[in-house]
Formats: structure tokens, C-alpha cells, sequence
């Protein structure tokens, strides 16, 4: 189709227009990219792909520098077995080439703002230019303009989500604004679910759909798990694929023994909001996204009972108002749960 063509159209422009003026960014996918090579061969590598280890950002430090072999593989819980460290130097020389072509030893230490942000920053205002040189920009920086942004809803990726929401239930209207508030802040303290979510309403969280066309899925785009045929979508994943549902409905019946008895979100308002005035709800939905997103990049279905137990993992290091309260619940429904098998 036309946006197909157009989306892959873009891309490639913009991978070329990042290479050609020497300032590759961390948002590249390193996998079958004729632009990162191990001297001129395209990299990939299916251990790496399975754990979701696909951009160059994962193989950075919180200072833009590149890991080294042992924080790497502790970082993504990988075996030695199955990354080698000679692979692993292959990628790390082939990300310096891509940053810097014209030194074979530069390392990553600055992101490129203008190409990767450009759209976000300069809508945020978070560029700033002193003396001809560009302010790195600063992802807390991002994260508190985002909040603080007061239209957050005439950002084309809100505008399809609200679009797809408001055509489960016409009566959807809930505040972005608000919406971005309760991401940053309230819903968690986990910073990976955080980026989680805001990748899925940013609609830049990765489905089968997109990994396929970016040549890193060879199988094809069809949802792995159901059986109607249709593309693996994000709108698919969360709306309307049939496992999914089936899943979401368990979660709910969850929710309504423990949580909330009058809870309701057929039309996934609270799953992607996280406006539930129950700060569990949001925490077990936020949890929710993470966990259906990680499952369906495995290709594998969702089942209740792990969802619970990573459900109590996340618990380690939570707020306390929210903790205090899951712990109790958990304990209890992983009591049954481990009964019943």
C-alpha cells in the first residue's frame, strides 16, 4: 500500500541522510542495515534477535558509550556460549564505522539530535544551540517537556490511537496531557515499563509487521499467535488479535476479584491510559503492555499464570502504596495458582 511504501521510502532516506553527514544515531536497527557491516557484511544475529537486542541504543551505556563484552551480556542476560566476544567486537567495530567512517576506533558519544529527535525536540523545544554547537539532548529533558506539553494529542501517533480507541467507545475522552503525567510519575517506578508504554503510544514499540519489513522477521507479518490471517500490527496486538483478548479478559476477572469489582475496559481505555484512580490497576495494565509486547516478540502466547509471577517480580523496588498492596494479593493468587497444577 501507499503508506507501506511511503513508511519504508522515509526510513531508508533517513538512514542514508544519517550516514552521509557522519552522525549515525542510536535509533538505527543493527541487523540486515547495509549501512552497519562487519567490512562491508550485514550483520545479524538470532540470539540477539530473540532477546529484542535490535538498536544501537541497546548497546550503549546511560553516557552514550559503547558496553563492553561482560556489562553487555549481564545487561541482556546472555549466555558466553552464545554470543562469542570475537561477534561481539565485529559489532562494536561495525557501530564505530557507522558512527564515524573515517575512524575505525572513534566510539558513540554523541546522538544526533537533529536527524533521530528532530520532529519530538523541536516541538519540545529541547534543541538549544550556543555558539554554533548543538546541546546534546537529554532523555530526562525529553521526559519532563513531554509531561509538561500541553497538546500532547496533535502528535500523529496519538491522534491514531485515539482514533482506534474512540471507535471501541465513541465516548472516549481523556486528557494526554494528563495521560503522559501519569506515565512519568505515578504509574511505576520501573523505568523499563515506563519505556514500554511510551514506545506503544508513540507507536514506535516494534510488531511482527514492522520486524518483517525491516528484513529482521524472514517469516512473514501475520500474527503468530491468532488465526485470522491479519497483519501483526500494533492495533492488532492490543485490539483486536483474539488470544490477546482472551487474555486481557483473564487479567480483567483478575482485577475484578482483587482490585476493583466494577472494573471494566472492554474498550481498552484504562490499558493504554493508565487512568484507572486505582494505582494497582494502572500498575497491573502498565506490567500488562510490557509483558504482551515481550510475548508476542517470542512469538509466544501469553498464559495468566507466568503473567503473575512476573507480576510479583516487578514488585522489587515499587512504590510502596502499590507493593504493599500487590504483594498481599499475589501471595495469595500464586498460592492457588501453584495448588491447581
Amino acid at each position: 500500500c501507499n503508506f507501506t511504501r511511503d513508511a519504508i521510502n522515509t526510513y531508508n532516506s533517513w538512514k542514508d541522510k544519517a550516514a552521509a553527514a557522519n552522525q549515525a544515531t542510536v535509533n538505527h536497527c543493527i541487523w540486515d542495515n547495509n549501512r552497519i557491516t562487519d567490512i562491508g557484511s550485514q550483520l545479524r544475529c538470532e540470539k540477539l534477535i530473540s532477546k529484542n537486542v535490535l538498536y544501537v541504543s541497546q548497546f550503549l551505556n546511560d553516557n552514550g558509550e559503547l558496553l563492553s563484552y561482560m556489562p553487555f551480556i549481564r545487561k541482556w542476560n546472555i549466555l558466553g556460549m552464545d554470543l562469542p566476544t570475537t561477534d561481539y567486537a565485529s559489532y562494536k567495530l561495525a557501530i564505530r564505522r557507522f558512527h564515524n567512517p573515517s575512524s575505525r576506533t572513534s566510539n558513540i558519544s554523541l546522538v544526533d539530535p537533529e536527524i533521530s529527535l528532530s520532529y519530538l525536540t523541536n516541538s519540545l523545544r529541547t534543541q538549544v544551540v550556543i555558539n554554533g554547537t548543538c546541546i546534546t539532548v537529554n532523555s530526562k529533558k525529553i521526559r519532563d517537556k513531554m509531561a509538561n506539553l500541553d497538546t500532547p494529542d496533535l502528535l500523529t501517533p496519538i491522534k491514531v490511537w485515539e482514533n482506534s480507541l474512540k471507535a471501541r467507545n465513541p465516548n472516549f475522552n481523556f486528557v494526554w496531557s494528563t495521560v503522559f503525567n501519569n506515565l512519568f510519575y505515578k504509574s511505576t517506578n520501573h523505568h523499563k515499563l515506563i519505556q514500554s508504554h511510551y514506545k506503544i503510544l508513540h507507536r514506535i514499540s516494534t510488531s511482527r509487521y514492522m520486524r518483517h519489513k525491516m528484513g529482521i522477521d524472514k517469516d512473514g507479518n501475520i500474527c503468530s499467535l491468532c488465526d485470522s490471517g491479519q497483519l501483526e500490527t500494533l492495533d492488532h496486538i492490543f485490539i483486536d488479535c483474539s488470544v490477546t483478548a482472551d487474555f486481557l479478559s483473564q487479567v480483567s476477572n483478575f482485577i475484578i476479584k482483587h482490585v476493583d469489582l466494577n472494573y471494566e475496559d472492554t474498550a481498552r481505555s484504562y490499558l493504554f491510559t493508565l487512568s484507572h484512580p486505582d494505582p494497582c490497576v494502572n500498575f497491573i495494565n502498565i506490567s500488562l503492555t510490557w509483558f504482551l509486547s515481550r510475548s508476542l516478540q517470542t512469538k509466544v502466547a501469553p498464559k495468566f499464570p507466568v503473567f503473575l509471577r512476573t507480576l510479583n517480580g516487578l514488585l522489587l523496588g515499587e512504590k510502596h502504596i502499590i507493593s504493599q498492596r500487590m504483594d498481599s494479593i499475589l501471595s495469595s493468587e500464586l498460592g492457588l495458582v501453584s495448588a491447581a497444577r
